[in-house]
């Protein structure tokens, strides 16, 4: 059984971790970019153009399959951050805290091997 504090420096590492992917994604540009691709859904004359309007829907899909898996691994970790409290008022917590440590490890990976695949070259527009 691992201690709080050996919990407490994955959660750090975690988010050291998740930090860089957000960077190396550039989720904030993302979601800058689906905001605006959202926008310019929302015109009466979307549809005037089909091959531009199926452009710009395959433009959301992009940005939402970036951003989505990156938010939900931000969401688990916080679920993670409160399993560590809750540990640390309750030693009880302590196993169910390492219980989320696996999954977020499998899923951070997962995130970062995707992330490091998801490069100009990887596209068939090299």
């Amino acid at each position: 059984m691992m201690m709080l504090e050996e919990l407490r420096q994955k959660e750090n590492e975690f988010k050291s971790r998740l930090e860089q992917v957000g960077s190396f994604l550039k989720i904030t540009e993302k979601e800058e970019e689906l905001s605006a691709l959202e926008s310019k859904m929302n015109a009466p004359d979307f549809w005037n153009d089909k091959d531009s309007a199926q452009e710009t829907i395959a433009a959301v899909s992009s940005c939402r399959n970036i951003i989505n898996p990156f938010r939900k691994m931000e969401t688990s970790l916080e679920d993670f951050a409160t399993a560590l409290d809750l540990a640390a008022e309750d030693e009880d917590f302590v196993s169910e805290a390492e219980g989320l440590l696996d999954g977020l490890s499998a899923e951070l990976d997962k995130l970062e091997i995707v992330s490091f695949l998801s490069g100009r070259f990887d596209r068939n527009n090299f």
